[in-house]
């Protein structure tokens, strides 16, 4: 059984694609799906001793339509990467992992990117090192898969081999169809990944925020640990708190 996922290439994403990449043998970042500016596509959460704080990546939307996610590039001309860095070395630099990992953001944020999609997937790979996690990563653009194609999913699942797809209660809700996934021989597995309380700094615990937050302040350890219990199992099975809480 080759166990497929998939989510959009968000900015410095949050935990629940990493539980995903934790749990498949690959997955597939849908960055041929219409750019949105409400989301996370583009931004992301940190927390200051304010609270929680967005950090935004700015992009070039003006006069250019309807846009694709691979195709949205970012406007350079504002000095967003080392506002981003800067926040980061001030707000987490007395969590106990910072020092640990701070070379590996470094460089992501002394690279000019030119494409969003460069930049998320760079960054998402940047987490997936620290996290030990090495599963491959597919773009949706690359099998030329467009908007509108209501079978892409299923069609990209059966190209790279898989048969069986990790989903969400909010995939089977609203994103997904399970006869088309039966009807290709394909299986789901229903996954519900936590959002566990961890230590964190300034005060009352803020849930939902970017996997750096739960990095800086736990290490890479929450992944490995629950990687290894998989691999014991032989099946990716469900994620529960308990995996992230047992420490």
């Amino acid at each position: 059984m080759k166990i497929v996922a998939a989510h959009l290439p968000a900015y410095l994403p949050g935990l629940e694609l990493f539980c995903k990449m934790a749990q498949a043998d690959a997955v597939i970042l849908a960055d041929h799906l219409q750019y949105s500016k409400h989301g996370v596509l583009n931004r992301n959460r940190i927390k200051t001793p304010e609270g929680a704080r967005w950090l935004t990546v700015p992009v070039l939307t003006k006069g250019r339509g309807r846009q694709a996610i691979h195709a949205v590039e970012i406007n350079n001309n504002e000095r967003w990467a080392l506002t981003h860095w800067r926040a980061l070395q001030t707000h987490y630099s007395k969590s106990p992992y910072f020092m640990h990992y701070a070379d590996r953001f470094e460089g992501l944020y002394h690279t000019e990117w030119r494409r969003l999609i460069e930049l998320n997937v760079a960054g998402i790979r940047t987490l997936c090192a620290c996290l030990k996690l090495d599963t491959p990563i597919h773009l949706s653009s690359e099998f030329g898969a467009v908007p509108g194609n209501k079978n892409w999913l299923v069609d990209l699942i059966k190209r790279i081999g898989g048969t069986a797809y990790l989903a969400t209660p909010m995939q089977r809700a609203h994103a997904i169809h399970e006869n088309d996934f039966t009807v290709a021989g394909i299986t789901l597995i229903d996954t519900n990944p936590p959002m566990p309380r961890y230590h964190q700094l300034y005060g009352e615990f803020i849930p939902d925020l970017s996997m750096v937050d739960l990095l800086f302040n736990e290490g890479g350890h929450y992944l490995e640990e629950l990687r290894k219990k998989n691999d014991a199992r032989g099946f990716a099975g469900r994620i529960t708190n308990t995996d992230f809480l047992s420490r």
